[in-house]
């Protein structure tokens, strides 16, 4: 069973899982492999930051100290005459932007406290996080996943972190999880990314 771990730099990982998801193009026996993970919807733009998070086990991410509100967004709710807020945070030590996760209604109530489902969000994290650390225990191949696409202004520049970040990942990974089966999979763009979804749940 294929088990894909992305490690940033956006979500763009998880949209090509869930557009397999809708047309059915992966196995049902593999819909464990699919299950949400803390870098789903985080934009980290330092590599190095988020193995020092996985070097940390995710101790001290959700804190809601270590937070600071970057910006809020006005949603239009499908097929309702309102609209929700997402609100965008940034975390003060590992300066990676929370998308995705806090929402509140447009309400004076909810509006006069961005934190009001703080827990609620702790909650699913510290779960994606505990499942993230069973399968790097575990005995299954992990594909980790790293997409660089937009994330540089040049393609020059992608290419060379591209094998920037190959070779760190390929250093560090083997220190944190000197057991563990897995392949590094770096991606400067979209296609390269795509196919490898593609082939790996045929």
């Amino acid at each position: 069973m294929p088990i894909i771990v992305g490690l940033g730099w956006n979500c763009v990982l998880k949209n090509e899982l869930r557009k397999m998801q809708r047309k059915r193009e992966i196995k049902e026996e593999w819909k464990d492999s699919m299950q949400s993970l803390p870098f789903d919807f985080i934009q980290s733009f330092n590599i190095n930051q988020i193995l020092s998070i996985l070097e940390n086990k995710f101790s001290d991410i959700m804190i809601k100290e270590n937070l600071r509100l970057k910006e809020s967004h006005y949603i239009p709710r499908k097929n309702k005459n309102s609209t929700v807020i997402q609100h965008v945070f940034v975390h003060k030590k590992y300066s990676m932007k929370f998308m995705h996760r806090f929402y509140s209604l447009n309400t004076e109530e909810d509006r006069n406290n961005i934190y009001k489902h703080f827990d609620t969000v702790k909650e699913s994290f510290d779960k994606q996080s505990e499942r993230f650390l069973e399968f790097v225990s575990g005995d299954e191949k992990i594909h980790f996943v790293r997409y660089l696409g937009a994330l540089h202004s040049t393609k020059q520049l992608t290419r060379l972190a591209h094998q920037q970040e190959t070779e760190i990942l390929t250093k560090r990974l083997k220190e944190l999880y000197p057991n563990l089966n897995y392949e590094i999979h770096v991606f400067p763009g979209i296609t390269g990314l795509s196919k490898f979804i593609k082939q790996a749940f045929v």
